[in-house]
């Protein structure tokens, strides 16, 4: 069992070599003597404002016109304005009352922040003081953990990764304020069989409630804010990249540990076409990677001939998108860059 433990744990190594796994893992390194090469480093965007108290975008919310920061790294919570102006911070790494000690996501949930840090929710009033913290069930996975978070009218919705030994899964779980949890999707492989598609599905809100599913086929579901089911919005018109070399090394040795351990590898022939879904502008946005350069983003959105129609915005390292708004980030060696821009209405 151990070996078959490891393969799974093996697929997000793969997708953290290329920077893209959707458990918004972050890409400033830890180590204090380790600098991203100079030619590496996506050009930020004139006038994007460098923040050297921020040490990393993990994921980030709109709220009212400003956005909602989770740094990983620094554990804690930034508020960026408008103008890209840092309006203030909250939180602090620890294990005590509403202090951080592994966070994945953050939400607004009415006017409470909200920050998934493994089992836990912390909550947070605008001003950034601690209302609570709250354990919540994941859905009767023994060995799950919860890597995303979105709001929705019901309550919040948790991305869960439901390990098991020999099989992979995936499943939505909604938390309501009342300390109860229930299971509204699930996707999952058949025994033995491990599919490294998995380990890059994405929860996103859609104006019709949200979606669900594996970018690596070519739709995802789309569920009102209480799991039922409303159809699909389809992504076969996303280009697909070819898996980097620099991939090819790590995938063998997860194919031979399969083997020992008797469990089917359902491969990708191509990474996934996108890391992220947002709701823009009363539609639907992609942040797919920049062939010429994967570890690079833009948005992207479905055009009347069914192609993808990049949003006139610079290359980032990364971004996040919401109603007309988009914060990008740039890592620096002195910090973080930031730009936030308006969408057109139109």
């Amino acid at each position: 069992m151990t070996i078959v433990t490891g393969a799974v744990a093996g697929v997000i190594l793969v997708w953290g070599i290329v920077e893209i796994a959707r458990a918004r893992i972050d890409a400033r390194t830890t180590a204090a003597d380790e600098e991203p090469a100079a030619d590496t480093m996506t050009t930020a965007s004139p006038g994007a404002r460098l923040h050297r108290d921020v040490l990393s975008v993990s994921d980030a919310v709109l709220y009212r016109g400003s956005w909602f920061v989770l740094d990983r790294l620094g554990s804690q919570v930034h508020r960026i304005s408008e103008s890209a102006d840092l309006l203030g911070s909250f939180g602090r790494r620890g294990e005590g009352p509403g202090e951080l000690r592994g966070p994945a996501a953050i939400a607004l949930h009415g006017d409470t922040v909200v920050v998934l840090d493994g089992g836990d929710l912390h909550l947070y009033d605008l001003d950034g003081d601690h209302l609570a913290d709250r354990r919540v069930g994941l859905g009767g996975c023994a060995n799950g953990s919860a890597r995303d978070l979105l709001s929705q009218p019901t309550g919040l919705l948790l991305l869960v990764d439901c390990r098991a030994p020999d099989r992979s899964a995936m499943s939505v779980i909604l938390a309501n304020g009342e300390g109860t949890s229930q299971t509204l999707v699930v996707r999952a492989s058949e025994p033995g069989v491990v599919d490294l598609g998995m380990a890059s599905a994405v929860l996103g809100a859609h104006p019709r409630g949200f979606v669900f599913g594996l970018p690596s086929n070519d739709c995802l579901g789309l569920f009102t804010p209480r799991g039922e089911e409303l159809g699909e919005v389809c992504h076969d018109w996303v280009e697909r990249l070819p898996v980097p070399a620099a991939v090819r090394g790590p995938m063998e040795s997860l194919r031979a540990r399969a083997r020992q351990s008797g469990i089917r590898l359902v491969e990708l022939d191509h990474l996934p076409p996108f890391v992220q879904v947002f709701s823009v502008r009363g539609g639907f946005a992609y942040q797919v990677p920049v062939p010429e350069e994967i570890e690079s983003f833009r948005l992207v959105t479905r055009g009347p001939a069914e192609e993808a129609v990049a949003f006139p915005l610079p290359v980032a390292d990364g971004l996040f998108a919401a109603d007309n708004s988009v914060l990008l980030w740039w890592e620096d060696v002195e910090g973080i860059r930031i730009a936030v821009r308006k969408l057109d209405p139109s």
